[in-house]
C-alpha cells in the first residue's frame, strides 16, 4: 500500500535513497551559507593571497601566501586547498558566492560518503549506519568549515580522507588508489596525514574482531605479509608527507607561537606539568563541543581558555572523566569484539591527534573546524550508543520505512521518550546548524555572536572594534560606533597592554575622532610593541598622522612653530619612507609631503602610484580598506600638475575626479580655480564653487577661493562675506593670505571700488589664494587573523 501525503512519501523516498537523502539534507542545511561574504581569515587566505591570483607559487608558500621558509610563516602548507581557490578565481574572480558554493557541495559529498563508512562500521545494521550519517549531517560544528571560505582546507581534506577510507575498505585496486587519495588529503590539510594511520587501524580492527583473543590477533598481524606491506606503505606515506612539508621550512623548522595564537606554548613553555594539564583540559573542551554544540565561537584565543597550573585544580576531573570513558569504550570494544565501537574510537581519535597538541603545539588551542574528521567517529559512537539503548527498535504496529520512520515516536512509553529525545536532538542540531551558518554572513554578526561565548578574547574584542570603526562609503560610515569600539579596545589593552593590533586600531579610532596626538601616540606604541620594533603598515599610518599634526601649524606665523612643523614633516617623511610599498596610502602620504615641500614632480609620481595601486586592488575585488579614495588621488595629481604650471593637465585630473566622485568639494574648488584663472567660463566656474559650497560649507579653503573669484569679478561684498567666514572658521589660528584678502576687500568697499571685474581694471588683482590641500583619506585597518 502506497503511503499517502507528502511527508510519508518523502520518508519512503529517503528510505529507498539514503545516500541521496544525506546529500540533499546537507545542501538544505548549508545552502544559506552561500550568501555569506568574505569574513575574518577569508581575506588572508584568498583576497590578500597573491597565489590565488598568480598561480604556481602556492607550492612553496603557506596557506596565507607567505614563503614557507619565512620566520613568520605558520608552516601551514596546504597547496591543494590553495589550488582550489585558484580554480575558483579563474572562473569568477573574488566573488564570494562561488567559493561558498564549492564548500557546500564538498560537504554534501562528504555526507554521502559518510554512509559508506558507517555501513562498514555497523555491517548488517543498516539503521544504525543511517543514524550515524544523519548525526554527521546535522552536527553544528561543521558550520565553521563549511560557512567560511577559509574552511576549504578542512572540507576538502575531510572529503578526500573519507573518499580514501571508502576506497581502502573496498580492497583490491581501490585500496592502492586510496593511498594516492590520502596523499591528496594531506596536501589539502595537515590532518589528512592521519588517513594513512587509519588504514592500519582498519586492518588491526578487522583482525581483532576475527580472532578469539587480542594476543592471537597480534600474532596473526605479525605473521601477515599483506598487513606488513600495507603498514609499510602507510608509514612511507606519512614520512613522505612530512618530508615534502619540512623541506620547505628552511632554517625555521617550527613557528614560534605568540601569546595571542597559542598562549600555552608561549606562556607555559617552561612548565611541562601546567602545559600537559592545560592541553588535557582543551581535550575536554573539544569533547564538550561535540556533545553540546550550543555555544560555538570562531576563536578561543587568549585569555578565553583557562590555564591549569596545579594537580589539585578541580577542573582536572573533567579530562580524567573523558579519558576514563575512552578507556572503558576501548575495553568494551576489545573484550566483546565490537567492531563499530573500535572503529568509532579510531575515526574519532586518530584524526584528532594532529590537533591535540600531543605531537606538536598548534596555533588553534580549540577550533570547531578541527573536529570535522573526528566527528565521523563521534557520529558512529552516538549511533552505537543508541543501538545499545535500543532507540532504533521498531514497534510491530508501525510501518517499516527504515530509520526515518523508526525515530518517530511509537506507542511504548520508554521507546517513545527515547525516540522523542533523539528526534529533538536531531532537530535542534539542524536548527543550530542553519543559525550558525547565518552568523558567518558578516564580520559583525560573527564577532558579536562570538563575544557572547568568549567575552575576554583579545582577538574578538579587537576584531569587533575594527568592524565598528570601519567605513569606506556613506552606508558603512553610518554604522560606525566609535565610543563602543574604543571601549572594546580599552578592554583588550587592559588585559594585554602590549597588543600591537589593538593599539593600532585604537589609534585609528583617535584618528577618526580628530585626536591627532592620541592617535600618533597609539601608533608609536603599536610600533614599539611589534616584534622587532618595525612594521611597514604601522610606519605608514604613524607618518600620515605626524603629517596631519603638522598641517594646521602652517596657519601660525611663529618661527618656532614653523620650525616644529618642518621637523614633524621630516619625521613623517622618515616613517613613510619605511612604510609598506604595497599600500596605496604609503604613496599618497609620500605625495602629500612632497607637495608640502614644493617637490611637485615627486608629488605627482607618488600620487599616480597610489592611484594605480588603488585601481588594481579595486579591479581585483580586494576590500576597500586597501584603497585610497579616487577623489583623494586625482585631486593630489591635479594639485601637483598645477604646481608644475601644467594647468591643462591639472584640469584634466580634476575633471576625471568629478567623473568618479561628482560631489568632491576639493576637486570642484580646484577645477573652478583653474577656470577662474583662465577666465573663459565664469558661469561654469561659479557653478563649481556653488556645488563645492553645498558639499563642504565650512571649508576655509573653498570659501577663500570662492571669495577670490567673486572679488576678481567685481562682486566685492559677496567676496568679503566668504573671506570673513573663512577667517572665523580658522580661529584662533590666523591665515596670513586670508587676513590680507579681508583687508583688501574692506578697502575696496570703502573706496567704492566695486562692480568692475579685474580684467577691466588697470591695477593688478590681489594675490592668488592658497590651493585647496588634499584632505586626509579614510583610515585603513588591521585584523587579528590566522588563528
Amino acid at each position: 500500500m502506497k503511503p499517502r501525503g507528502l511527508l510519508p512519501r518523502m520518508l519512503v523516498w529517503c528510505d529507498r535513497h539514503p545516500r541521496k537523502a544525506a546529500f540533499l539534507l546537507s545542501l538544505a542545511l548549508h545552502v544559506n551559507s552561500v550568501r555569506n561574504g568574505v569574513v575574518w581569515d577569508d581575506r588572508a587566505s584568498v583576497t590578500y593571497n597573491k597565489d590565488v591570483a598568480t598561480g604556481p607559487d602556492y607550492l612553496n608558500h603557506d596557506y596565507w601566501g607567505q614563503p614557507m621558509a619565512a620566520p613568520d610563516s605558520h608552516k601551514s602548507w596546504r597547496p591543494l586547498a590553495t589550488w582550489s581557490f585558484r580554480m575558483n578565481y579563474l572562473v569568477h574572480g573574488y566573488a564570494p558566492l562561488g567559493y561558498h558554493l564549492v564548500n557546500v557541495l564538498l560537504h554534501a559529498c562528504s555526507c554521502a560518503l559518510m554512509l559508506s563508512v558507517a555501513r562498514n562500521a555497523f555491517r548488517k545494521d543498516e539503521t544504525s549506519a543511517r543514524l550515524a550519517t544523519l548525526i554527521f549531517v546535522v552536527h553544528p560544528t561543521h558550520s565553521e568549515p563549511v560557512a567560511s571560505v577559509v574552511g576549504r582546507a578542512d572540507v576538502l581534506g575531510g572529503f578526500l580522507a573519507l573518499f580514501a577510507i571508502v576506497l581502502y575498505q573496498r580492497g583490491g585496486f581501490a585500496a592502492m588508489l586510496a593511498f594516492v587519495v590520502a596523499l591528496l588529503a594531506s596536501l589539502a590539510k595537515e590532518v589528512g596525514v592521519a588517513t594513512f594511520a587509519l588504514f592500519v587501524a582498519f586492518d588491526v580492527v578487522d583482525v581483532i574482531c576475527a580472532s578469539p583473543t587480542v594476543m592471537k590477533a597480534g600474532k596473526r598481524l605479525a605473521r601477515s605479509k599483506a598487513f606488513i606491506l600495507r603498514t609499510t606503505a602507510a608509514l612511507t606515506g606519512v614520512l613522505g608527507v612530512l618530508w615534502l612539508h619540512t623541506r620547505r621550512h628552511g632554517q625555521h623548522l617550527l613557528y614560534k607561537w605568540t601569546l595571542l595564537e597559542n598562549s600555552v606554548a608561549a606562556d607555559l613553555a617552561d612548565d611541562r606539568l601546567a602545559t600537559y594539564l592545560t592541553y588535557a583540559h582543551f581535550h575536554w573542551r573539544y569533547f564538550v563541543k561535540l556533545i553540546t554544540p550550543c555555544y560555538l565561537c570562531y576563536d578561543y584565543g587568549y585569555p578565553c581558555l583557562p590555564h591549569i597550573l596545579h594537580l589539585n585544580d578541580r577542573r582536572n576531573a573533567y579530562p580524567l572523566i573523558l579519558y576514563s570513558f575512552i578507556a572503558y569504550m576501548a575495553y568494551e570494544g576489545l573484550s566483546n569484539k565490537k567492531r563499530h565501537v573500535l572503529l568509532a574510537l579510531a575515526l574519532g581519535l586518530v584524526p584528532f591527534l594532529p590537533a591535540a597538541h600531543i605531537l606538536l603545539p598548534v596555533g588553534t588551542p580549540v577550533g570547531e573546524r578541527l573536529l570535522y574528521l573526528p566527528s565521523v567517529g563521534f557520529s558512529i559512537g552516538v549511533a552505537a550508543l543508541c543501538r545499545y539503548l535500543k532507540v532504533d527498535e521498531v514497534c510491530s504496529s508501525a510501518p517499516d520505512t527504515g530509520l526515518y520512520s523508526s525515530i518517530v515516536p511509537s506507542r511504548g512509553a520508554v521507546s517513545r521518550s527515547q525516540k522523542l529525545s533523539l528526534l529533538s536532538a536531531l532537530l535542534l542540531g539542524s536548527i543550530r546548524t542553519v543559525d550558525r551558518n547565518s552568523a558567518w554572513s558578516s564580520e559583525r554578526s560573527l564577532f558579536e555572536a562570538s563575544l557572547d561565548v568568549c567575552p575576554r578574547s583579545l582577538k574578538i574584542l579587537n576584531n569587533l572594534a575594527l568592524v565598528l570603526l570601519n567605513g569606506h562609503d556613506a552606508e558603512t560610515i553610518k554604522q560606525r560606533d566609535l565610543p563602543r569600539a574604543r571601549a572594546l579596545l580599552d578592554d583588550a589593552l587592559g588585559t594585554y597592554k602590549g597588543f600591537p593590533s589593538a593599539l593600532f586600531n585604537r589609534g585609528l579610532v583617535h584618528h577618526l575622532e580628530d585626536r591627532r596626538v592620541a592617535a600618533a601616540r597609539d601608533f608609536a606604541d603599536a610600533l614599539t610593541a611589534t616584534p622587532g620594533g618595525t612594521d611597514q603598515r604601522i610606519e605608514t599610518y604613524l607618518g600620515q598622522e605626524l603629517w596631519l599634526l603638522a598641517k594646521p601649524l602652517e596657519f601660525l606665523n611663529d618661527p618656532k612653530i614653523q620650525l616644529l612643523r618642518m621637523s614633524l614633516i621630516d619625521l613623517a617623511a622618515d616613517h613613510i619612507q619605511r612604510g609598506d610599498p604595497e599600500l596605496p596610502l604609503t604613496h599618497w602620504a609620500a605625495a602629500s609631503i612632497a607637495f608640502e615641500r614644493d617637490d611637485f614632480e615627486a608629488a605627482e609620481i607618488s600620487s599616480v602610484n597610489a592611484w594605480n595601486l588603488s585601481e588594481q586592488y579595486r579591479e581585483q575585488g580586494i576590500h576597500p580598506d586597501r584603497w585610497v579614495k579616487a577623489d583623494a588621488c586625482l585631486n593630489l595629481i591635479g594639485l601637483a600638475r598645477r604646481g608644475r604650471k601644467d594647468d591643462q593637465g591639472a584640469l584634466v585630473a580634476f575633471e576625471a575626479c568629478l567623473e568618479r566622485v561628482p560631489g568632491s568639494s576639493e576637486c570642484l574648488a580646484n577645477a573652478a580655480s583653474i577656470l577662474s584663472d583662465q577666465g573663459s567660463d565664469d558661469q561654469r566656474t561659479a557653478d563649481f564653487y556653488e556645488r563645492a559650497m553645498q558639499v563642504a560649507p565650512d571649508s576655509p579653503e573653498v570659501l577663500n577661493n570662492y571669495g577670490f573669484f567673486l572679488e576678481t569679478r567685481g562682486r566685492v561684498q559677496e567676496a568679503l562675506e566668504k573671506y570673513e567666514k573663512a577667517a572665523q572658521l580658522l580661529l584662533p589660528a590666523v591665515h596670513h593670505q586670508i587676513d590680507t584678502n579681508v583687508r583688501n576687500a574692506r578697502e575696496r568697499l570703502a573706496r567704492g571700488d566695486v562692480g568692475v571685474p579685474d580684467s577691466q581694471r588697470a591695477r593688478p588683482p590681489p594675490p592668488p589664494p592658497p590651493e585647496v590641500k588634499a584632505s586626509a583619506p579614510p583610515p585603513r585597518y588591521t585584523w587579528s587573523t590566522k588563528a
